[in-house]
């Protein structure tokens, strides 16, 4: 009886010990702890995530202040994250890689960009990964940069100006593919790895590629389904939708009285500017009358805007009063809190823009107003 009962107190313990062992594991798997040091004594750090909405850590708090040259940062984190430090005044680091648990991290403000030091497995992959994929490339590329431009000094003939420009275009096309396929070839062969999926992610900040597509369908099912990854999925999806070169989609909006309107390019234009703006938007608001001006300009002669704003429909008569006393004479329509442009489009600065040809085709995106007048200056 006596051997019964320590037998079953025995697997009690061992039973509790396991769910101990188990919840202190999964608090160590849920939590990071950055203890940073900085050849400066005083400052404010700030961790800024890669890629706007791709954090899921979005309620931890990512500054600090330095002290005596150290500072220290923590909070949760579900799985391994990509950041960059900026120290204020005047640095900013490269990318990097935090993952759970405890580290520590050395930045130096004197070399502005550099990657910092952390000595962790995810930061000994990428290391590698840079030193493998990333710098020879880069090295290539900045030689061949020197070289075009000692030549190009020395140049007087247009034509043979024209040649040495296709050829160094050429050439950095095809650094730009090898230096693509080289990371292919490593999330091909590391598809569960962190490295390769912040990796995409900043890619995809540069703008769509067809060989993102490929670079996406090697990672894994179980990054695919992080936060990060569903995120990914939803932008690269927007950003191939809204690449140069696609038909620009059709949306429903609001008008300005109220109706629920299916929204096609003006096909009858020559040219369509699509301008997404808000009310609040200082910058927005500062481009209207350079663009009244170009519209007054080119509309005769085939040139079209369509304003969409993003206000919440608390904020409906604003954007009315606001379309008033700028006096935009162009159509006015308003996707309610940004719904189609944050999803569908993945618009999230402002202003933002498309520039369409007769056939609804994209063929810019976020042209500044004296360079779209520049634009159809040449062409109208």
């Amino acid at each position: 009886m006596l051997k019964k009962k320590l037998g079953s107190w025995m697997l009690l313990v061992i039973a509790s010990l396991f769910t101990l062992s188990f919840a202190l594991g999964q608090t160590r798997s849920s939590t990071y702890r950055l203890e940073g040091t900085v050849n400066r004594d005083t400052g404010t750090v700030t961790l800024v995530p890669s890629g706007e909405g791709f954090d899921p850590n979005l309620n931890n708090n990512y500054e600090t202040k330095i002290i005596h040259g150290h500072f220290l940062l923590a909070g949760k984190m579900a799985y391994p994250g990509s950041y960059r430090i900026r120290i204020r005044p005047g640095y900013i680091s490269n990318y990097f890689l935090i993952e759970t648990g405890s580290q520590t991290i050395t930045c130096n403000v004197d070399s502005l960009r550099e990657t910092p030091q952390l000595a962790t497995k995810t930061m000994a992959e990428y290391y590698q990964f840079v030193a493998n994929y990333v710098l020879p490339i880069s090295k290539q590329r900045d030689q061949a940069f020197e070289q075009y431009m000692g030549q190009k000094s020395a140049i007087t003939n247009p034509r043979t100006l024209d040649s040495l420009q296709t050829t160094f275009s050429q050439n950095r096309t095809r650094l730009i593919h090898q230096q693509q396929l080289g990371y292919l070839t490593y999330m091909t062969q590391h598809p569960t790895s962190y490295v390769g999926l912040w990796h995409l992610v900043r890619e995809l900040n540069e703008g769509y590629r067809p060989i993102l597509d490929s670079l996406y369908s090697v990672l894994s099912v179980s990054l695919k389904n992080t936060p990060t990854g569903r995120m990914l999925t939803q932008r690269l999806y927007s950003a191939k939708v809204t690449a140069v070169g696609q038909v620009f989609p059709s949306l429903t909006l609001i008008d300005i009285s109220n109706k629920s309107v299916s929204l096609s390019p003006d096909q009858k234009s020559k040219y369509t500017l699509v301008d997404f703006w808000f009310s609040h938007c200082g910058p927005c608001l500062q481009q209207f009358p350079t663009l009244k001006d170009i519209f007054t300009t080119y509309q005769p002669k085939g040139f079209h805007i369509i304003g969409i704003s993003t206000d919440k429909s608390a904020e409906i008569e604003t954007w009315k009063k606001t379309i008033q006393v700028n006096g935009l004479s162009w159509p006015q329509y308003v996707d309610l809190s940004g719904k189609l442009s944050a999803g569908l489009l993945s618009i999230n600065y402002f202003p933002s823009n498309f520039l369409l040809d007769e056939k609804g085709t994209i063929i810019r995106r976020d042209i500044s107003p004296d360079d779209l007048r520049t634009f159809l200056s040449q062409r109208l």
